[in-house]
């Protein structure tokens, strides 16, 4: 058998998993009857969607998706959350998007992925000078936040009521 030159760049596994992690959500996203564009550059967003309503019309604003694949997902089983490092540098931007920012964490053992709505979690925490990010930056997204049909509606109605015209 030939050895192998040492000069030829390699698939790694973590490449078939975030390859994976996207496939996994813009299943949910095709079959809600959406549309997603994929970031090709890592600037802390992976997909942007779009939404149409029941008559396939465009409606206002957009989501965002960023995913994380993993083959050893970090479980508590006792909390019944999955715990997840989020970079201060992408949380500093996120944190002043006013279009919702969906985390993925994709298992890929499991071919199973959970999500958390990032402004909704750390608004908390956040101070206009981001001062308190440092030290709240693990996002902890609940085990029955299943990325699902059903999410990805919910995910939806979230941005909606975002840009639905005011009652008053």
């Amino acid at each position: 058998m030939a050895k192998e030159p040492a000069n030829r760049k390699r698939r790694t596994r973590e490449h078939v998993i975030a390859d994976l992690s996207i496939n996994h959500v813009e299943r949910f996203v095709f079959r809600a009857g959406f549309a997603s564009q994929e970031y090709q550059s890592d600037y802390g967003l992976d997909l942007t969607i779009s939404t149409f309503d029941g008559d396939g019309l465009l409606e206002p604003g957009v989501f965002f998706f960023q995913v994380k694949a993993t083959d050893h997902l970090d479980r508590r089983r006792r909390g019944g959350f999955i715990s997840v490092v989020v970079d201060e540098r992408d949380l500093r931007v996120w944190l002043q998007e006013t279009h919702p920012i969906i985390l993925v964490i994709f298992d890929a053992q499991k071919d199973k992925a959970y999500s958390g709505h990032v402004q909704d979690h750390f608004q908390e925490v956040w101070t206009e000078d981001g001062g308190s990010i440092r030290a709240f930056r693990t996002m902890r997204i609940p085990v029955a936040n299943r990325l699902n049909d059903r999410a990805m509606m919910e995910i939806a109605d979230i941005k909606r009521r975002i840009y639905s015209p005011s009652k008053g």
